[in-house]
């Protein structure tokens, strides 16, 4: 298949009519098999630079997920109330649950270890934070 931007006025025969802002597309024998517009070709170059570019994405976070997993440091997540949303693997094992999904289950009861959305416990990140100087 080859394609040629010839337009009206420069060319001859069926790739001439194209009209200007247009692509032709014809088979090797050199038969039209179609046109495209140069706005055609924008959506695909678009659509295959959007794939390309959630492919890397989604590679990063799968890195990311990776390294977060399988850390040898206890890792976790709060949401803005202070509450756990993510924990990995080695913290749960250091807080002494069976797995992830087990301690973010008990991660609902207020005395879990992770929560500090209670009133007594607002201070302790902020003070922990400035004490690790």
């Amino acid at each position: 298949m080859a394609c040629s931007s010839r337009s009206a006025g420069r060319g001859g025969g069926a790739a001439g009519a194209a009209g200007a802002g247009r692509l032709v597309v014809a088979d090797p024998a050199g038969f039209l098999i179609g046109l495209l517009t140069w706005t055609d070709v924008a959506a695909v170059l678009s659509g295959i630079v959007g794939d390309a570019e959630t492919a890397r994405l989604r590679d990063q976070a799968d890195r990311y997920r990776d390294l977060y997993d399988n850390a040898g440091q206890g890792l976790f997540r709060l949401d803005p109330q202070g509450r756990p949303v993510a924990v990995n693997a080695a913290l749960a094992r250091m807080l002494g649950y069976r797995d992830v999904a087990d301690c973010l289950r008990q991660s609902r009861q207020p005395v879990h270890p992770l929560r500090l959305d209670g009133p007594s416990r607002r201070e302790l990140l902020p003070r922990a934070l400035s004490q690790a100087d």
